[in-house]
């Protein structure tokens, strides 16, 4: 009987993300001066690749679901511009083209006439429930902790104007594997690993000590190799760990003569 000993090697892949704190201000939206300072319509903001986009329900305007952005002039707490809803008792819509963590939001409404307005922030996607707060001043920073939300759905009772100021957010950028071929015996060198960005493509991409500059290195032998990939707004990803290994595994195969 003879035992031969067949050594297989196995590219396997670690995921990596970073956490960025960024926030929607609405500073980049321009205004039209010189009368109110303000602007009208479906508004977007993009911070790091990420595409905030505000509506309302409002159908009688023409068009319809616009909103406004206007200078508050730190009225309520607030920093600068603000979203605001055109008409008193409408729902303010936003949503993101992407996935990302809220962890506050500052509301406020007007006019100031009355302090004590119930605010229901209601999240899209994910798991997250209702965010409803009383206010015991007219400006809130509200903490919140909305996970993998799409959008946001913000109402305010009294029949106000519903006024958004910064929401502070965080978006996970990671590489995962996509595909991946093993090694097929040991001493070869035709392994190869796919990895994608997760948000703000095109992206690029840099192997070492091999593996080129595209998302999928091939001619791969046993060993570690790491790869950063980078997006469209310079976020950069790196493995948790040594990057991508080729590890040996030993099958034992029984021969008898």
């Amino acid at each position: 009987m003879k035992k031969i000993i067949l050594s297989l090697a196995i590219v396997t892949a670690c995921l990596a993300r970073l956490n960025a704190q960024n926030v929607f201000n609405w500073e980049s939206i321009p205004l039209d001066p010189p009368f109110f300072d303000n602007t009208y319509g479906i508004l977007t903001e993009t911070v790091n690749c990420v595409v905030a986009t505000a509506s309302c329900n409002v159908i009688s305007m023409n068009p319809s679901g616009h909103v406004g952005c206007h200078d508050f002039f730190g009225s309520y707490g607030t920093s600068g511009k603000v979203l605001e809803t055109p008409i008193g008792g409408s729902t303010l819509y936003i949503s993101f083209n992407t996935p990302i963590d809220i962890s506050t939001i500052y509301l406020a409404h007007h006019p100031a006439s009355t302090v004590g307005e119930t605010f229901t922030v209601t999240p899209i996607g994910g798991a997250s429930t209702n965010y409803i707060f009383t206010e015991s001043i007219n400006g809130t920073n509200c903490l919140v902790n909305f996970q993998q939300v799409t959008g946001l759905e913000i109402n305010v009772s009294g029949g106000d104007l519903i006024e958004l100021d910064n929401i502070e957010w965080t978006k996970n950028f990671a590489t995962n594997i996509s595909a991946q071929t093993n090694v097929s015996c040991n001493g070869a060198n035709n392994g190869a690993v796919t990895v994608l960005g997760s948000h703000g493509a095109p992206y690029t991409y840099a192997w070492s000590p091999s593996g080129g500059n595209a998302a999928t290195a091939s001619g791969l032998s046993a060993g570690i190799y790491t790869c950063v990939v980078t997006n469209n707004c310079g976020a950069t990803a790196k493995p948790n760990s040594a990057g991508y290994r080729a590890s040996s595994i030993n099958n034992n195969s029984v021969i008898s003569n």
